[in-house]
């Protein structure tokens, strides 16, 4: 499930499995393989694809159907100085 979710989110913000294995520091091959669901990206992987794709981790691994949380959504209208008070 999640392999597809990364080919769709990857697709749908039109980017190249090249330009994701830049991003994360990957190989191109590496990419294929999580997206036909081959290898299971690390967990700073999915933390990193979470936050490029601006989507929930339950909505990358396919547990939530919502492309944010609710948590997500209003953490994100917090303005950025305001964000680092709550970590």
């Amino acid at each position: 499930m999640i392999g597809e979710r990364i080919a769709s989110l990857r697709k749908k913000n039109k980017m190249t499995q090249r330009d994701l294995a830049k991003y994360l520091g990957k190989s191109i091959n590496t990419i294929s393989m999580y997206e036909r669901n081959r290898v299971s990206p690390s967990d700073d992987a999915k933390l990193q694809l979470a936050n490029l794709f601006h989507v929930s981790l339950d909505y990358l691994i396919g547990g939530n159907t919502e492309r944010n949380s609710l948590i997500a959504v209003i953490y994100a209208n917090i303005p950025g100085n305001a964000q680092s008070e709550l970590c």
